[in-house]
């Protein structure tokens, strides 16, 4: 009980986190776009793997797309799997890397 508890809280970081580049990403590359504050976070996926606007491998995007079901299911308090966990941090990893 205690190791998915503490993986939906792990997990919760690198979402907010990746919500947090994303939204900076989008604010900086699309400023014609900009006045869409409030998008949801898949939207926000779909709008910058649409624009293209990361400079992230083609395995990552679709990593990035993935996060959109693992985000549901934190968000929701559904146990996520070690794997999933670890394609977040992945995700995390790549987009924190935009900014090194």
């Amino acid at each position: 009980m205690e190791n998915k508890k503490e993986n939906l809280i792990k997990a919760y970081s690198y979402i907010y986190d990746i919500e947090t580049i994303l939204r900076k990403e989008f604010t900086s590359n699309a400023p014609s776009l900009s006045f869409k504050k409030d998008l949801s976070f898949w939207q926000l996926i779909s709008l910058q793997l649409d624009y293209d606007n990361l400079s992230i491998s083609g395995g990552d995007k679709q990593k990035l797309r993935r996060t959109v079901s693992i985000r549901n299911k934190v968000c929701h308090m559904k146990p996520i799997t070690y794997q999933e966990l670890m394609m977040l941090k992945q995700v995390h990893s790549s987009l924190k890397n935009l900014h090194s």
